[in-house]
């Protein structure tokens, strides 16, 4: 049981799709409580939120000045000028949804929003993350009982959301 929880601890430190979706099954399957699975996961996002912040912050001084920081600089703006007043906030929350607490809060210091509202932003997107990531696996739990199959499925749309996203980014 203890290996368990230290499975869920460091698949909440990641974050990767597929591997928290499988972990979640076997957390539900083991019948294990989800207060400290909740605890767990709002720790390790915080974690996570907090390094990706600083390295953001140590990144954009330690470069300041060079043609890298000059460019994303310019990049940033063209990219707030488009989105409008808010864009910069909503596309984090909406990003956070998608992507890594840790690349998030780097992405946000990058912009120089504060480090509260970045991780105020980050935190509710990626719980929207959270949320459905469980609905899916409780759901799947009351549809199919036996976890050969519930894996497979958990597989079969790791496989294809990563195609998905691989294809876009090309």
């Amino acid at each position: 049981m203890a290996s368990l929880w230290a499975l869920i601890i460091i698949t909440l430190i990641f974050q990767e799709l597929a591997t928290t979706a499988a972990v979640f099954a076997v957390a539900a399957t083991a019948h294990l409580s989800l207060l400290p699975i909740h605890i767990i996961y709002i720790a390790a996002t915080v974690l996570d939120m907090y390094i990706g912040y600083e390295l953001g912050l140590m990144a954009k001084a330690r470069f300041q000045g060079t043609k890298f920081v000059r460019f994303a600089d310019r990049i940033s703006e063209r990219v707030r000028k488009m989105l409008g007043k808010y864009g910069d906030k909503a596309s984090i929350t909406v990003l956070a949804i998608f992507d890594y607490p840790y690349l998030n809060t780097f992405i946000a210091s990058w912009l120089g929003l504060s480090r509260k509202l970045a991780f105020t932003l980050t935190f509710v997107g990626n719980f929207v993350w959270y949320i459905g990531l469980w609905a899916a696996i409780l759901g799947l739990k009351s549809i199919e009982t036996n976890t050969t199959i519930i894996f497979l499925i958990i597989a079969v749309v790791g496989v294809l959301s990563h195609i998905i996203f691989n294809r876009r980014t090309r």
